[in-house]
């Protein structure tokens, strides 16, 4: 019977690696969580009307260039995008 453990391909091999490699995983999620924080320089100051129209629009472009245009983070654009979301669903 496989478990699909077998190789090296398992969890107990992948955290083995990670508490052996420690630098090298550590400096591989910084480079992956920076890319989502290019375009930061807002530095959570509310959102304008025109913010918000501008990421929950249809016709939006991608998130990195919103962000790049309103200089926020990837990450924050998305989560408030589903906040405007569901704050407009309570109106309704």
């Amino acid at each position: 019977m496989e478990t699909g453990q077998e190789g090296k391909g398992g969890y107990k091999y992948n955290k083995t690696w990670r508490n052996s490699h420690r630098g090298t995983y550590q400096a591989g999620k910084n480079r992956y969580y920076a890319r989502g924080r290019v375009f930061a320089r807002n530095g959570g100051g509310a959102w304008t009307e025109e913010d918000e129209c501008l990421i929950v629009a249809t016709d939006r472009p991608c998130d990195r260039e919103i962000a790049k245009k309103i200089g926020r983070s990837i990450d924050s654009i998305q989560v408030h995008r589903v906040a405007v979301r569901n704050r407009n669903k309570k109106i309704r």
